[in-house]
């Protein structure tokens, strides 16, 4: 489900569960990504607390190293808007990590949230320019730079650089490759509109050629940075001929690059470079220019510095390349034809495979400032390092000497307790994983020894030794600080009590003990600001703290005085205590909050400090059914409004409860959309209040009737009646439908079925006359009423128990769905006296249910014109 800004420079919804849903929530951990190759995510807005829109880089570090999946979802973050105007849409990148056992990771996913900015307008897909010529002349042996003119594309809203061209079919094996000219050795299947700006484009062509002149195409998607693609492909038309004496010109191209290890010196020769154009003969005599030299090497001609040299040396592997041997992985040269200044530079790639006989090098070495008595963490701007040959796992710390004054601590995992360490990686800092705890003293400084090591094998490269050194901060009116363990942060369910732990709520000032640390809270608890959805409530629970008086049941504690200030050691017992509201919190979490300042014994303030709790709603209420009386005349039918039943549900939606019939009533039908219903089927109200739901009188002399239902929410059921009172018709002679009438029967698509007196039957109320017709007042839709073989309108009950009368399906295809078919009649009375055709006539529906047949053979799609 995607996020939603209404406004510009306006917040989200929270990202909770009604936005992601996780599979596994306790072994697994949410990072919050801030930037995918170098492009800062999201792109128009920032993620932010749900308190007072400061950005989680100040307000909790630990969503960038990750926190568990059901912890991110209650952290209450929103996607804050920033950049006005926008394209319409925007994403949150976010990586899940499940873990295994001994917390190894076992699978990585990418997740990238949407966000929908409303105000925004649509974002506009990039399209081919105007004035590209889409058709690309080349020549075999030559190499072509792809130019603007040949293939651009036109975003006013996308800077050249985020414009890519992808490749969506590319070449065919011997129609040659397109490259970047910073590697001609390895071909590209994507590049920007930059790259053809800059003339960093061109094609390969093939070795060979069967034909004078060849055509192809390839075809490219146009995406931009907000992730819009073009709407049409773009098809580039090559065409490739075989060159001639007349127009071929004197190339050089780069076939391969040169590969050297770290220190070593190597040739070049006639398979990194090829001449084109040049007759056999004259190649010895060609010279080159070298028009940018290499940075981290030299190149030598015959054993001497050069910046010339001609083809015979490199036929006879004169031209060599030494390496200076530095910590360097990639180098180049650049160079052209002497005799033409025209002719294309051309950049032989020299990739160095580096020795790993250096140990790390130290580049950031500031040192830690902190407060007595305090924990800071040590963060790359205190201590980098870096090594060329060895990832940030394998560059290692190793701690020669302790610090005198405070320990060096390690969090072994996320959010779990620190230990003493002797040696640390820079993967760990750059986690933020390492610490420095003073221990209180009053030394104004400190310092530690270490040496810093690679992973190589078999001997490790160990550099020299190097001192961290501490300032220590004298704390004289600083207030006591929250424990960086402290989560601020607890969930509840209504139905129990919560007891507050210092692993929630935890603060600590050096100079005393906890029991002198007071915290006081500001009001009551209130509803939080993270749930904007939910109107605000009177009561939001209520703050205790224990009596050993009382026992810990929820009504006992209730009769305890509301707790507006409380010590830190209560909170060490697990002496606080939560009350959820005692009213029904609905059917979606509720969020409350309450803030609070801690002082020292000094009088010393930490304000505006928040605790946020989820109250969790627990389906522990049943419905509520109320039933009222319907009243129906003989032979009628009734509609079922809210009147005579509905339901609700304190904590389970009305669209989830569901109406179950029972029992079916003894002297009528209970309808739904004009379908009978049976016995242990549902409807909803969404049917009551639809007036869909109907009772029909059956026409008997019972003076009432019962309709009985059972309601559930899926946890609690409900038994229930509906009283029906059944007016009779009186001084008249009345014509009614039997009870023992099912008034429904069921036939096969494109057959008929005889109706039967089991079906349909009827009765004259008193013994004079009883002489009637059924007359047909609405043909069915999907087929005819026939009486002996004829269609008919008109039958009698001899004919009904004769079996003359049939309903015969018109035979159309129905699909694969059942169809629904009625017929609707009246009886009409042939002796005068008795009620006849009149306004006030009883109307009775007949329920035909008509079965699909599978008896058509399925058709070939090519087949059809």
């Amino acid at each position: 489900m995607p996020l939603v800004v209404k406004e510009f420079f306006g917040l989200s919804r929270p990202i909770d569960n009604r936005v992601l849903k996780f599979h596994v929530e306790d072994n697994c951990r949410v990072i919050l990504v801030e930037q995918i190759k170098g492009i800062i995510t999201p792109l128009h807005g920032r993620i932010v607390s749900n308190r007072r829109r400061i950005s989680v880089d100040r307000d909790n570090l630990q969503i960038h190293t990750g926190t568990t999946c059901k912890e991110f979802l209650y952290s209450g973050l929103r996607y804050e808007h920033l950049r006005p105007p926008t394209p319409r849409e925007d994403y949150v990148v976010l990586l899940i990590e499940a873990e295994g056992y001994n917390n190894v990771t076992v699978r990585k996913e990418w997740i990238h949230l949407r966000v929908v900015i409303e105000p925004a307008l649509p974002n506009i897909a990039p399209k081919v320019a105007f004035g590209s010529s889409l058709t690309f002349h080349v020549e075999q042996e030559s190499l072509t730079l792809l130019t603007r003119t040949i293939l651009s594309a036109i975003d006013e809203e996308t800077s050249s650089d985020r414009l890519i061209f992808n490749m969506t079919k590319g070449f065919s094996p011997f129609q040659g490759y397109f490259y970047h000219l910073a590697d001609p050795t390895r071909p590209v299947t994507s590049f920007t509109q930059r790259d053809i700006d800059d003339s960093n484009i061109a094609y390969f062509p093939p070795d060979t050629l069967d034909y004078d002149r060849l055509l192809f195409q390839v075809h490219f998607d146009i995406w931009d940075g907000d992730f819009g693609v073009s709407e049409i492909p773009v098809n580039l038309l090559i065409v490739l001929r075989r060159p001639t004496s007349s127009n071929r010109k004197k190339e050089i191209s780069v076939k391969t690059g040169l590969i050297l290890l770290e220190g070593q010196s190597r040739s070049i020769l006639q398979n990194h470079l090829r001449l084109t154009a040049v007759a056999p003969l004259a190649r010895s005599v060609i010279q080159f220019l070298v028009v940018g030299s290499p940075r981290w090497g030299r190149l030598l001609v015959n054993g001497k510095p050069s910046n010339t040299f001609s083809w015979s040396h490199v036929e006879r592997g004169l031209v060599v390349y030494r390496h200076d041997d530095s910590d360097t992985t990639r180098d180049a040269l650049y160079i052209r034809l002497s005799e033409d200044p025209d002719s294309l530079r051309m950049k032989l790639p020299i990739t160095i495979v580096s020795k790993d006989d250096t140990p790390p090098t130290l580049v950031v070495n500031l040192g830690i400032k902190l407060e007595r008595g305090g924990v800071s963490v040590i963060t790359p701007l205190n201590l980098k390092s870096i090594d060329s040959d060895t990832t940030s796992d394998g560059i290692k710390y190793n701690v020669l000497r302790k610090p005198r004054r405070g320990l060096i601590l390690k969090r072994t995992e996320f959010n779990s307790t620190l230990v003493e360490t002797s040696n640390f990686t820079q993967s760990h800092v750059d986690s933020g994983l390492i610490l420095y705890r003073h221990h209180g003293t009053k030394d104004t400084s400190d310092d530690f020894e270490m040496s810093l090591s690679d992973n190589h094998h078999p001997e490790p490269n160990v550099g020299p030794s190097f001192t961290v050194n501490i300032v220590i901060v004298p704390s004289a009116n600083i207030p006591p600080r929250r424990t960086p363990t402290t989560s601020l942060f607890a969930l509840v369910q209504e139905t129990e009590v919560l007891f507050i732990t210092s692993s929630m709520l935890h603060y600590t000032d050096h100079n005393m003990e906890d029991k002198d640390i007071l915290i006081e809270v500001n009001g009551r608890p209130r509803l939080s600001d993270a749930f904007l959805e939910q109107p605000a409530l009177s009561d939001a629970g209520k703050l205790v703290l224990l009596d050993k008086s009382v026992s810990e049941n929820k009504f006992e504690l209730l009769r305890l005085p509301e707790a507006t200030s409380f010590r830190q050691e209560h909170i060490n017992h697990k002496l606080l205590v939560y009350i959820p509201p005692q009213s029904e919190i609905g059917t979606i979490s509720f969020p409350v909050s309450f803030e609070f300042r801690v002082r020292d014994r000094f009088g010393i303030y930490l304000n505006g400090e928040h605790f946020d709790i989820t109250v969790i709603p627990v389906n522990n209420k049943p419905p509520v059914l109320y039933t009222g009386v319907l009243v129906v005349t003989q032979g009628n039918t009734s509609m079922i409004t809210t009147h005579a039943l509905s339901v609700s549900d304190e904590d389970t939606p009305i669209e989830d409860l569901e109406i179950m019939l029972q029992r079916k009533p003894q002297f009528g039908v209970l309808t739904v959309n004009r379908v009978h219903l049976s016995s242990n089927h549902n409807f909803t109200m969404g049917d009551i209040t639809a007036s869909k739901v109907s009772y029909v009188h059956r026409g008997s002399k019972a003076a009432t009737d019962r309709i009985s239902l059972v309601v559930s929410d899926g946890v609690h059921t409900v038994h229930g009646s509906i009283l029906v009172h059944i007016l009779p018709v009186k001084n008249e002679t009345k014509i009614v439908v039997e009870d023992s009438a099912s008034l429904s029967l069921t036939v096969n698509e494109g057959d008929d079925i005889v109706i039967t007196p089991d079906v349909l039957t009827a009765s004259v109320t008193d013994d004079i006359n009883k002489k009637f017709r059924f007359f047909v007042i609405q043909n069915p839709i999907y087929g005819t009423i026939q009486v002996d073989g004829k269609q008919n309108e008109v039958f009698t009950q001899d004919d009904l128990m004769s079996g003359k009368v049939k309903y015969v399906h018109g035979g159309s295809e129905i699909g694969m769905a059942a169809k629904f078919d009625d017929i609707h009649f009246t009886l009409v009375n042939e002796n005068p006296g008795v009620q006849g055709r009149s306004g006030v006539d009883p109307v009775h529906t007949l329920n035909i249910t008509i079965l699909p047949v599978d008896n058509v053979a399925p058709r070939d799609r090519k087949s059809v014109v």
